[in-house]
């Protein structure tokens, strides 16, 4: 069951008429009492490296109707790697004449018994550019400790009324209040939708009368916030983080007639292919001389597809910012080679066009800024764009994002993400999917000899997204070099031969063999009685999943399968005294297993672990049997083999 429409809490357009007044629960900047530093949940102490006092934000227009946001947030940190959380960034983007000001910033310990005040000052708060116009005030809270309350305030000009912001409540830390205040003129109406997994919201509103122009509030809350944070195989914090999106709706003129702005997905549609930025973008004689290089002599499509994907891929540059517009323009970023994903994509789009290959967009949202809430049509869900290619029956999502890679194979970060699909007159929903299984299979094979010291073979065998790893590693430095890498925990290994194959074509299996020796005991000679781990360097003795209960579902990056065989010789000297123990663990339904296969003659050992996710999504029923699956793999593979010498009387 993939998480959808079914984490929506409730849908609302405001239409205020109620006639009385309330004011946000806020404090005054400043007003921190001694009471403060223990008035807060103390069990976090030992979880959590911070406490968000709270979290308010206050939104009003000016009369030229500029969206203004002040915000005011209060924390303690309750341990030493709290401290991080006195790095302050507030980012804001130039290109929408968005800026902050009135920053003001305070930390407050005890000392004695006693308050004691530290505040920075104007030239403690510098300006820093990120990429293109996104910029960021930074300062560093004075004197932070174990123990302090740090508190800061600022506003941000966000911009027109279409940039009434969203508010997100959870924080990767635990919150005890947080709010969202919003006063709006009378002639704005927006569209709200509430998202997460936590039900319960306070919600108030009503009119407010001004000499100017009436308006009307509302304000949401909500208290007492557990942290939602990174834990291993979770798809995105953001699925979970109880959220409010907001889209202008409509807006009335001075007359009284109605401007409609919320539109739906095949208005929508309409939109991104006449928006300057996205559809109507053009090439220009440079771009096209290119496309005609890339498929001279091709009569295949998909070749000429491929040609063409593979050259944006290498050639383009990401400069890391996610975006579904090419506000720089794809002439620029083509003689710049090096833009957005906007930039980029909308790039390949148009040469897929010019190459007569039927392509469309297909607007995002990655993994790791939650899924899409496909019934409501809020374009802001929305951080990234692909190229969708349908050829031979089969479905293309084209990303050139991240480099050369097979075009059977999506970036993780677009992996079982629905795309929003504009054609050329039509629209639809795609969910993200690979089109090539991702496999892994390594026999290492070695003989032990008298000296302690060892002979092997390595030979890893993979398909789809391992094989695209692999490859990034291998090409990335020098074959020997990044061998040695993955070899490092063994002692004083030596390489003797390393060759590789399928590295080129990214569509096929990969293959890198390794001849090697090296020390199985730290130098030493055999002894009367010697054990050792005879996964050597490829056992998984690290089980990911140490919680023994879950609250949120888990996502892998896609279905895994890894093979692992072991094969020993000992000397003829030696036999065998003890070896690890056959066992498997499944989960109902083929969902998963873990098996290791353990077997041996006079002076032979063969040791099989395979390991298989066949989903990418599993239900928080699916932990239980999944962390014992994961459990039996670590404790599998942290196993010894012991070999004794043969005793000649």
């Amino acid at each position: 069951m993939r998480l959808s429409s079914s984490f929506i809490l409730f849908v609302v357009a405001f239409f205020i008429s109620i006639s009385y007044s309330l004011s946000a629960q806020d404090r005054e900047f400043g007003d921190v009492r001694i009471a403060d530093f223990f008035n807060y949940d103390q069990s976090y102490d030992s979880t959590s490296p911070a406490i968000a006092l709270f979290d308010v934000a206050k939104v009003h227009f000016d009369d030229r109707y500029n969206v203004y946001m002040q915000r005011h947030t209060r924390l303690k940190i309750l341990n030493e790697s709290g401290l991080d959380y006195g790095n302050i960034e507030l980012v804001f983007d130039r290109d929408i004449d968005q800026h902050i000001n009135d920053v003001r910033a305070v930390t407050y310990t005890m000392d004695k018994g006693n308050l004691k005040r530290s505040e920075i000052s104007r030239k403690d708060v510098f300006e820093e550019k990120l990429v293109e116009d996104i910029y960021a005030k930074k300062f560093t809270m004075p004197n932070v400790e174990k123990g302090a309350i740090l508190e800061y305030s600022y506003q941000k000009k966000l911009g027109n009324p279409f940039y009434l912001p969203d508010w997100e409540f959870h924080k990767e830390i635990p919150v005890q209040h947080s709010s969202i205040y919003l006063r709006i003129p009378w002639r704005f109406k927006y569209h709200m939708v509430f998202k997460g997994t936590d039900t319960h919201y306070i919600t108030r509103s009503g009119s407010l009368k001004q000499a100017y122009e009436n308006e009307y509030f509302i304000e949401i809350s909500k208290d007492s916030l557990p942290p939602v944070e990174d834990l291993p195989f979770i798809d995105s914090r953001d699925n979970f983080i109880s959220k409010v999106f907001t889209q202008l709706n409509f807006a009335y003129r001075d007359n009284g007639s109605k401007i409609e702005y919320l539109k739906d997905w095949e208005k929508i549609s309409d939109e991104i292919r006449s928006h300057r930025n996205i559809g109507k973008q053009k090439t220009n004689r440079e771009i096209r001389a290119k496309v005609e290089e890339l498929t001279q002599g091709m009569t295949s499509k998909i070749e000429k597809m491929k040609k063409i994907f593979e050259f944006t891929s290498t050639y383009l540059s990401f400069n890391g910012r996610h975006q579904v517009i090419s506000e720089k323009g794809i002439r620029d970023t083509f003689r710049d080679k090096t833009g957005s994903s906007g930039d980029i994509n909308i790039l390949l789009y148009k040469m897929l066009e010019e190459a007569g290959i039927d392509a469309s967009y297909g607007l995002m949202s990655t993994r790791s800024n939650g899924l899409v809430l496909t019934d409501y049509p809020i374009i802001n869900q929305f951080n990234h764009i692909v190229a969708i290619v349908e050829l031979g029956g089969r479905v293309f999502t084209l990303d050139a994002t991240e480099g050369k890679r097979s075009v059977f194979l999506p970036p993780v970060k677009n992996l079982y993400q629905f795309a929003y699909v504009v054609q050329d007159d039509s629209y639809g929903w795609y969910e993200v999917v690979p089109s090539q299984e991702s496999e892994t299979n390594s026999v290492l094979s070695y003989e032990i000899d008298l000296s302690g010291k060892a002979k092997a073979e390595w030979t890893n065998t993979s398909i789809g997204y391992p094989a695209q790893s692999r490859r990034n590693l291998l090409t990335a430095g020098n074959m020997e070099d990044a061998t040695k890498g993955m070899l490092k925990e063994i002692e004083n290994v030596h390489i003797d031969t390393v060759i590789i194959r399928g590295m080129g074509n990214y569509d096929n299996t990969a293959v890198h063999f390794t001849q090697f020796s090296f020390d199985m005991f730290n130098g030493d000679s055999l002894r009367e009685v010697n054990y050792f781990n005879p996964f050597v360097f490829l056992a998984d003795q690290e089980n990911l999943l140490e919680a023994p209960t879950r609250e949120f579902p888990l996502y892998f990056p896609y279905p895994i399968k890894e093979s692992k065989s072991i094969i020993i010789k000992i000397p003829q000297e030696y036999m065998i005294d003890e070896l690890p123990a056959s066992t498997t663990v499944s989960m109902p339904d083929n969902k998963g297993m873990f098996s290791l296969q353990v077997s041996s003659t006079d002076s032979n050992i063969r040791i099989t672990s395979e390991f298989f996710i066949n989903k990418m999504f599993y239900e928080v029923g699916d932990y239980e049997k999944l962390r014992e699956m994961f459990l039996e793999l670590a404790a599998s593979h942290s196993k010894t083999v012991v070999i004794k010498k043969i005793n000649q009387n």
